[in-house]
């Protein structure tokens, strides 16, 4: 039997925690997915976040992680089954930026549902990579939100039925996530740019993606002088 690979979906940390929903296949071999409050179907995760904490909960073989992004954090275990993950992460060490690309795990309680992640590949990252990521899932999920309010997907359907979802509470979201961002880069920017100290017009690392996320603000009809 041919396994296919789940892509790894973009979320952020707050609708993920808020995620509790599971859809499991037909037999014991079809894939697990968790589905979102904006009807994201995932099975593995992309991230790039900051490594908040790395705690030893088993003689070096099992580890407790926490990353976050500009909406809250995920949680998730590495151990011996994610032997790529566990080499990679005794080389780095909080707070650092990091890429994550993890499958997802979920306890289900009498009372509650903990989503988690259980990453596969785990690497040092940048600012750079960080805020592309923010931008391009803050991108996915705005779309994710127009479909739920058209009910144009079945998983936008389902997602509404379960949840009942505020999608005003997900585009705030998105958009105190971009703003967090954009005030970071205009202040890295001004940083780099008072160490230049030739008078002629220069481009500092921030420019190019604060142009990128100023248009795409500007596509999406957000503005950020009325927050």
């Amino acid at each position: 039997m041919t396994f296919r690979r789940e892509v790894a979906r973009r979320i952020f940390a707050r609708e993920f925690r808020e995620s509790s929903h599971i859809i499991k296949g037909d037999d014991r071999y079809s894939p697990q997915y968790l589905l979102t409050p904006t009807g994201a179907r995932c099975n593995r995760i992309f991230v790039v976040g900051t490594l908040l904490e790395k705690e030893d909960r088993g003689d070096g073989e099992f580890w407790r992680i926490r990353i976050a992004d500009p909406t809250g954090s995920f949680s998730g275990f590495i151990g011996r089954y994610q032997p790529e993950a566990l080499n990679s992460l005794a080389d780095l060490e909080p707070p650092q930026y990091v890429a994550v690309t993890a499958k997802i795990s979920v306890f289900q309680g009498e009372t509650r549902t903990l989503p988690s992640i259980r990453p596969e590949e785990i690497s040092a990252s940048d600012s750079l990579s960080r805020d592309l990521w923010v931008i391009e899932t803050a991108r996915q999920t705005l779309n994710r939100i127009l479909a739920m309010e058209a009910l144009s997907t079945e998983d936008a359907k389902l997602a509404r039925e379960i949840y009942g979802t505020d999608t005003s509470i997900y585009r705030e979201m998105v958009r105190n996530a971009l703003e967090i961002i954009k005030g970071e880069l205009e202040f890295d920017r001004e940083v780099e740019k008072d160490k230049v100290e030739e008078k002629v017009e220069k481009k500092v690392p921030g420019d190019e993606i604060i142009e990128d996320l100023e248009k795409f603000l500007e596509e999406e009809e957000f503005d950020l002088s009325d927050i």
